[in-house]
């Protein structure tokens, strides 16, 4: 995984959102406190102003935005949390790498 190598100290985590499940599965992850909408990628690094990173990936071409996801990302925003849409990998690549160097801790 690119984040693990390029910055091994870097604490963070992925949902597990995205994955296709079982109904049995997916009412176990509601009751688990899973929330629609909520970002692909978390980065729990305090930089600047922002608490951390919250990162909604999209497909390179064609992604959509659910109401949703959006809602999430405003009320991240509002907390004083970076979220951004990524579309592709190589988008969040770039923002993490800014995110991590560019952003004055």
């Amino acid at each position: 995984m690119w984040a693990k190598g390029t910055y091994p100290d870097m604490h963070w985590t992925a949902s597990c959102g995205g994955m296709r499940t079982s109904i049995g599965t997916a009412i176990k992850m509601k009751r688990a406190g899973y929330r629609k909408g909520s970002s692909d990628i978390f980065i729990f690094e305090a930089k600047g102003k922002y608490h951390g990173l919250h990162i909604e990936m999209k497909k390179e071409k064609g992604g959509t935005k659910s109401p949703e996801q959006i809602e999430w990302a405003r009320k991240s925003n509002e907390r004083n949390y970076l979220a951004v849409f990524c579309n592709g990998e190589e988008e969040a690549k770039e923002i993490v790498r800014k995110y991590m160097e560019e952003i004055k801790s």
